[in-house]
């Protein structure tokens, strides 16, 4: 590769002509502004007399993006997407960026489009685009650039290109962009993020917002209800009666919704635990089968569930299920124990779900992965530290019978990338809620935590839009009878 020192714009023609010449005036006011802060006069490949729609893709746009471009400015819109000169403009430089491992040389800016986001688009390019922070700029088609407002804007996106420059070590002719070697790579890293998300409509997909918990149970129920009826089945094997059935974990009201439908004539009544007695008001305690109660946790948490249930009159349970507070449960063995002499019915059981990431079958084998899992089991409530060999020793030390494990195994192979996309979500999004909630304070090293996560989280997306990416994780329910 030479010397990165061009600026490449890439737009369909129609768009520039329907929106009265403004992504020219904005070209124009963009080579005044980068000139001005540089001392330079830096290239900028804006050429509107090659690219004719029907031409072949020229020598020297594809040269100009694989050898000179060190920004890429795409105007998305409909007319753009269906362009395939402008497609090939894209893909190309999205293979120059994954080539470098440079990130922010592609600026994107939805243009013109209905009142979806642009993450919305169905579109397998646009699905590669949003991975990255995106700019809505379908207010501003009718400013011309000449205005104040547009103007501070081509001024801030003239900072964002110096400021990614440095941090990534593009050095082109005239030196306009060097490094400076006196800012420590972590201070160009958090200055040339910043610049990307103050420039207005700024969408910072990076933040990862994972679907709420209701949602990403939802996402894979088809599997989910198999798994969870054998489990359920094994548990409950002689249990002959109607059952009481208690939850220990409230995603929400269409989960518990949804397992008192599974169990179906089988169930007597279903009891969900919430975090605390405010969040009851949020569910429908009007439900016939369905009481929500509060219980918050504690080192004597079994205890304190027998108690609740001697306080309130409630019908001894037979069934009881966990997908994650189980991890809270300090003493394994002795909750369980607790759980099947005091609480449960002699004929009742108890199911416990748990996941198994794919850290050692994904391919290419990443070291990421591991960091991140790594990085993961420094929070306590989120590790998986009762993974499916702990839970089979822990029942079989607390006296339980009739041990068994159910599982799904879900991979990417034959997924595409909204499907890939899902499964990131419901494996690894989820963990950068924690990571703000819990080390995204302030303190230093709590905070280079959150953000160390944050990237490995982002650059962890892109892989799973990869067709040569492969992971796969095992969706696991233990379950086990009293006796």
């Amino acid at each position: 590769m030479g010397n990165r020192d061009s600026i490449f714009i890439s737009y369909a023609r129609d768009d520039d002509s329907n929106s009265n010449g403004w992504i020219t005036l904005f070209e124009q006011a963009l080579q005044k502004e980068i000139d001005i802060q540089t001392g330079d006069h830096v290239h900028i490949f804006f050429d509107k007399q090659v690219i004719n729609i029907g031409d072949d893709w020229s020598q020297e746009i594809q040269k100009a993006i694989r050898e000179r471009t060190s920004h890429f400015i795409a105007f998305i819109s409909m007319a753009y997407l269906k362009r395939p000169v402008c497609r090939r403009e894209l893909e190309e430089m999205l293979q120059v960026e994954e080539t470098l491992g440079k990130e922010g040389m592609i600026l994107p800016i939805y243009f013109i489009g209905s009142t979806r986001r642009m993450e919305d688009i169905d579109d397998p390019l646009i699905k590669r685009v949003v991975t990255r922070t995106y700019y809505d700029w379908r207010e501003f088609r009718f400013t011309p650039p000449d205005k104040g407002e547009i103007l501070q804007m081509v001024s801030k996106i003239v900072q964002v290109i110096l400021a990614l420059d440095e941090r990534n070590g593009f050095v082109p002719a005239g030196d306009w962009a060097a490094a400076d070697e006196s800012k420590p790579v972590d201070e160009q890293e958090h200055q040339a993020e910043a610049l990307l998300t103050s420039l207005p409509g700024a969408i910072d997909i990076s933040e990862l917002q994972s679907a709420g918990n209701d949602d990403v149970y939802m996402k894979s129920e088809s599997d989910y209800d198999d798994c969870y009826l054998a489990a359920a089945e094994n548990a409950l094997g002689n249990c002959t009666k109607p059952i009481i059935a208690v939850d220990l974990d409230c995603r929400g009201a269409a989960q518990a919704q949804h397992h008192a439908a599974l169990l179906g004539n089988r169930l007597a009544h279903l009891f969900v635990r919430v975090k605390s007695s405010d969040d009851i008001q949020q569910y429908d305690r009007n439900t016939d089968n369905i009481t929500y109660f509060a219980l918050d946790n504690a080192p004597d948490f079994a205890e304190k569930l027998h108690e609740l249930w001697l306080d309130n009159g409630y019908p001894q349970p037979d069934f009881l299920f966990s997908d994650s507070f189980y991890r809270r449960f300090r003493d394994m063995e002795q909750t369980l124990v607790h759980l099947r002499r005091e609480y449960l019915s002699p004929d009742g059981g108890i199911v416990f779900k748990c996941f198994d990431d794919g850290t050692k079958v994904c391919f290419p084998e990443s070291k990421l992965m591991n960091d991140i899992i790594s990085e993961t089991s420094r929070l306590p409530i989120v590790s998986d530290r009762f993974n499916g060999r702990k839970i089979y020793t822990a029942f079989m030390l607390s006296g339980y019978k009739s041990v068994m494990s159910t599982y799904k195994i879900k991979d990417t192979i034959g997924m595409d990338v909204d499907e890939r996309l899902d499964l990131f979500d419901e494996s690894f999004a989820y963990r950068l809620d924690y990571f703000k909630k819990d080390w995204g304070s302030q303190d230093g090293a709590r905070q280079e935590a959150y953000q160390r996560m944050k990237g490995n989280l982002r650059e962890l997306r892109l892989l799973f839009c990869r067709d040569d990416f492969y992971y796969a994780e095992t969706n696991m329910f233990f379950s086990a009878r009293c006796r």
